[in-house]
């Protein structure tokens, strides 16, 4: 079986890239065992499936594979521990269970990004902020203190207030809001946005329209004027999403920069994506985004996670009018993991 046939999986097996092949029939046929018992097996069965799974590697004669296998299996049993966890609403055990997994990985890992990640996601649950930062390349760090952006998110309202002209507004989005009237303007992009970008009828005008665009992508091949961002550490474990990172690239180029956030709740709201102009691919009834897919990338990215890197990253800015941004920093991660349980429904994974 070619692991591409089984693409309509939602969930999918994690692995290391090591001297190993991941493509080796025998790792191969190990990860679609685990793929499918992700998808298809009820809940409550999972953990006994991939403990079979790993008994059932020991059968592999290659010791590097066999040990690899069994490594490949035990990285999914946390895995699936922690979304057990979290279908739960159980979110105190399922960081537990991530603090024990990232921990594994250190210890067992080949894999440097992996280990990498591992060990920033322990600092930033521990509230530390010296975290490993990735290709700095074609980034200039920039020395003025009074530096002021708008980062507009996808709750944004569109009631723009003329006091902020003078700032730099930030889209993730092309479109998001006119530009051409504030001081500035910048595009953070992810991958996906920007490959579809550059097979569009409307590349040219999106260059011309913003003053800088940054490009959050690892392999991409960027081209001038795209310019690729900053990266903290990604991996299974957790990784920055869209408003982490491109903080993390502001107040890396702009020390001490002057920030107004808007249109981020932290996923707090029953739309978090309500603005209609924000481009999402998969938009259900009346424009609202599915609750699936909103679950998955919370728990892929892990929202507490990101909950936790916006406070740390945020000590080196200043937030001007953000209130309503403002006061849900101020909140504790207890009463957020409480809150979003309310709005979110972490049982559809």
């Amino acid at each position: 079986m070619n692991i591409s046939e089984i693409n309509l999986c939602e969930l999918r097996e994690i692995y290391d890239v090591t001297p190993i092949d991941n493509l080796d029939l025998r790792v191969k046929i190990i990860r679609v065992f685990i793929r499918y018992s992700l998808n298809f097996l009820p809940h409550f069965l999972n953990i006994k499936a991939l403990k079979v799974f790993k008994f059932l590697s020991v059968l592999i004669i290659n010791k590097d594979i066999n040990r690899y296998c069994k490594y490949l299996v035990k990285l999914n049993l946390f895995r699936a521990n922690y979304l057990n966890y979290l279908r739960q609403n159980d979110f105190k055990n399922a960081v537990k269970q991530k603090i024990k997994w990232s921990k594994f990985v250190i210890k067992h890992s080949n894999d440097s990004i992996h280990i990498d990640n591992a060990n920033d996601y322990l600092k930033v649950m521990g509230g530390s902020l010296l975290l490993t930062v990735k290709h700095q390349e074609n980034s200039l760090l920039h020395t003025q203190p009074s530096k002021k952006f708008y980062i507009m998110g996808p709750n944004y309202s569109h009631n723009q207030n003329d006091l902020f002209l003078d700032h730099t507004v930030v889209h993730l989005k092309p479109f998001q809001s006119s530009v051409e009237k504030f001081s500035g303007s910048m595009l953070f992009l992810n991958d996906f946005t920007y490959r579809s970008l550059l097979s569009s009828n409307i590349k040219e005008q999106v260059i011309d329209l913003y003053d800088e665009i940054y490009v959050s992508s690892k392999n991409e091949k960027l081209n001038f004027p795209f310019q690729r961002a900053k990266f903290l550490s990604q991996g299974y474990i957790a990784s920055p999403m869209a408003l982490q990172r491109i903080i993390f690239n502001l107040t890396t180029n702009y020390p001490g920069c002057h920030l107004i956030i808007d249109g981020f709740d932290f996923y707090l709201s029953q739309n978090p994506y309500s603005d209609k102009k924000y481009f999402k691919k998969n938009r259900g009834k009346n424009s609202l985004m599915i609750e699936k897919e909103i679950i998955i990338s919370l728990a892929d990215h892990d929202f507490l996670f990101n909950f936790q890197l916006t406070k740390q990253l945020l000590k080196n800015a200043t937030l001007n009018g953000s209130q309503n941004f403002i006061n849900l920093l101020d909140i504790s991660s207890e009463r957020y993991m409480k809150e979003i349980a309310i709005v979110r429904d972490f049982s559809v994974l």
